[in-house]
């Protein structure tokens, strides 16, 4: 997960991609990257994040890699395997300040101050439900103001289990050509996936527009991350680790 040499042209940001990205503390001995032996045929390792709590003064925490930058209204597919640590407690139902608490396992971020137009959740007051969100609105002067919004049915998942993803999806602001499906299973990855594995085909607005109608960004159209991303969690017991193989993103032929 070193820099690879890809810039984020033409924005201002001048790290290489895919590159780290924290917020927040992470009270917890074990460290926010490491390699884990993979438990899966063949061997190797994987990719585990984790946050621990986080102090008062923290209003979120991440720890995440930001792996690509793609184009809008180009079709695209993330293949990745992941399992959540059997460790894993409990998503707040509430952030510390009274809000919707959230934890973002992985997200595709329109780069601009807004909640992600895509995204990979743990539900709320959960440890091992997950959902897909697909949200849309205009972006005005800095506010978004979210018109709606869409979510996949929920899966319940079993702590410590491999289960291999494959996301096609197109995210096309401002117009009818946006979708994602969603295939999941605990067997077959990739190429294998079959039809009795789709989880989500949603056909539906994504992303978000300025008033004048275009797609709203900063000089990254869509930047897909992985890893952890939530509110503050201040619980001395507090653990959240996910783990990652078998990442692949590429466009659809």
């Amino acid at each position: 997960m070193a820099g690879n040499g890809y810039k984020s042209v033409p924005s201002s940001w001048s790290q290489l991609l895919p590159y780290a990205k924290e917020e927040g503390q992470s009270l917890t001995p074990v460290p926010r990257y490491s390699l884990v032996p993979s438990g899966l045929p063949g061997g190797g390792n994987a990719l585990q994040y984790v946050l621990g709590p986080q102090e008062r003064t923290d209003p979120k925490a991440r720890t995440e890699h930001y792996l690509t930058i793609e184009n809008f209204d180009k079709s695209y597919v993330s293949d990745f395997s992941l399992k959540l640590h059997p460790g894993f407690t409990p998503i707040d139902l509430k952030r510390p300040d009274g809000g919707s608490a959230w934890c973002c396992l992985r997200q595709w971020h329109q780069g601009v101050s807004i909640p992600p137009p895509m995204a990979l959740w743990v539900k709320q007051g959960t440890r091992d439900v997950i959902t897909a969100s697909f949200s849309w609105g205009t972006y005005k002067g800095g506010k978004s103001a979210i018109t709606s919004g869409a979510r996949s049915s929920e899966k319940k998942i079993q702590l410590g289990q491999w289960y291999h993803f494959r996301f096609e999806w197109r995210i096309a602001p401002g117009t009818d050509r946006s979708y994602c499906k969603v295939w999941m299973s605990d067997q077959r990855k990739g190429d294998q996936l079959t039809a009795e594995d789709l989880w989500c085909n949603y056909h539906g607005p994504i992303g978000y527009v300025n008033s004048d109608g275009k797609p709203s960004w900063d000089g990254h159209p869509i930047r897909e991350q992985e890893g952890l991303y939530q509110n503050s969690h201040l619980a001395s017991d507090a653990f959240h680790a996910v783990i990652y193989d078998n990442v692949g993103i590429y466009l659809r032929n």
